[in-house]
């Protein structure tokens, strides 16, 4: 086993060295460094759409030349997820309702919450290494279904206490204010002064054969909870 292991990294090694080699002989340009924040796991959670939106906006703030920062998805999901349930709720249940969302989503929560960085909203509430979703999504798809049952279409002031103590367990309260790099800050004024995100910047553009080019249509995909327009 240690020799297959010894030949397969020698292997590996030589192949990446007779690369170099021949980018040196054909005078070839040196491949450029693409500056993003590291890989991210999102684990046992379903929510890859804030991990791809979150990532997109670290690597626009390095692209603007400002210092990397670490944003939390978590902050971005819990959000949503409330939203999401209140929209399936008025609907009666008629739109697809999971974890899933979409880039939109990621938008309307900075819109109407701001951001957070990671070390202030880890999303992990009972102090896990990894995140871990299964329990809650089943606790919340069992609640939402039974409300629909018994007709309910907007929550009231108990209810929505319930749902932000599942929140709280699962997810960790939200701070109000949290230091960042020795300075307080809220929600929105991290946003606004320190990173500098504008949500209304941000559009989504996309291509289908069925739709007129170049003109606005709600994309029928199942994600697509809230009906936007792209």
């Amino acid at each position: 086993m240690f020799r297959v292991l010894y030949f397969l990294f020698f292997l590996v090694s030589h192949l990446s060295f007779a690369q170099r080699l021949k980018r040196v002989e054909l005078n070839l340009p040196a491949l450029p460094t693409i500056h993003c924040t590291p890989v991210k796991d999102q684990h046992m959670s379903s929510t890859c759409w804030s991990f791809s939106s979150i990532s997109l906006l670290e690597s626009e703030l390095i692209k603007a030349g400002k210092v990397e920062v670490d944003l939390s998805e978590m902050f971005i999901a819990r959000h949503s997820m409330l939203r999401k349930i209140h929209r399936h709720l008025k609907l009666k249940g008629g739109n697809f309702f999971t974890p899933g969302g979409q880039f939109h989503d990621a938008v309307w929560v900075m819109k109407n919450f701001g951001l957070v960085p990671e070390e202030a909203y880890p999303g992990k509430g009972r102090g896990e290494l990894n995140h871990n979703h299964a329990e809650m999504d089943t606790i919340l798809s069992r609640m939402v279904k039974g409300l629909i049952e018994k007709g309910v279409v907007e929550l009231d002031q108990k209810q929505n206490e319930t749902l932000n103590k599942i929140f709280d367990y699962y997810y960790g309260p939200v701070p109000a204010e949290f230091i960042y790099r020795g300075r307080l800050y809220t929600s929105f004024s991290f946003m606004e002064q320190y990173l500098g995100i504008h949500p209304d910047d941000y559009i989504e553009i996309t291509s289908y054969t069925h739709h007129p080019f170049y003109s606005k249509f709600v994309l029928e995909d199942q994600y697509n909870w809230t009906g936007d327009e792209y």
